[in-house]
């Protein structure tokens, strides 16, 4: 089983959203397809998926399209631990309720 096979709808939901914007920059941006392929270097089957938001194309892909459309700054975002609100509720959740001070060595 792939994990295509068992995306939550959801996720899929969100691919579809991320290839509908980047099809929307390319055009706001009056770039044509070969000129994004060549910027890419993505076949044009494996960019058309990209912008349909298909799942089984690699992360990669996606990112070289963002990347020839200015758009990849904000990559590095998506799992930044600093904005990684229920992570840092249960790691505070999870801290000692008393710090000791260290044995000195022997």
């Amino acid at each position: 089983m792939k994990a295509i096979d068992i995306m939550p709808r959801p996720v899929a939901r969100e691919l579809e959203r991320l290839g509908r914007g980047i099809a929307i920059a390319r055009r706001r941006r009056r770039i044509p397809m070969a000129l994004m392929l060549e910027r890419t270097g993505l076949a044009k089957r494996t960019y058309q998926q990209v912008e349909k938001g298909d799942p089984s194309v690699a992360m990669a892909a996606y990112a070289m399209a963002l990347h020839a459309l200015g758009m990849s700054t904000n990559l590095g975002l998506l799992a930044d631990p600093e904005r990684d609100a229920p992570g840092m509720l249960i790691e505070i959740q999870n801290l000692p309720k008393r710090v000791h001070a260290a044995k000195a060595p022997r």
